[in-house]
């Protein structure tokens, strides 16, 4: 799964993995672009991060990208 929502994959991911989503449609990989504009982006990153780890995924890997000031990144999960 590859998200790339400009800033709403916060509240996506978090509903997510409120309502197990990711675990009932079978997500073995997931791709998501995050936005860090302000605190609460970040606020929100930090438990994504959370959840996802408790829901058994891994990060694998993760790209700034330079040409936005280094105000989002690409991290990328595998489910373990």
């Amino acid at each position: 799964l590859k998200m790339d929502i400009e800033g709403s994959e916060v509240p996506a991911l978090l509903d997510m993995l409120a309502s197990d989503t990711l675990r009932t449609l079978k997500v073995k990989q997931l791709l998501v672009e995050f936005h860090f504009w302000d605190d609460e982006q970040f606020s929100g990153f930090v438990k994504i991060i959370a959840g996802l780890r408790k829901q058994g995924y891994m990060l694998f890997r993760k790209e700034f990208n330079p040409g936005n000031g280094y105000k989002c990144g690409e991290y990328a999960f595998v489910k373990m």
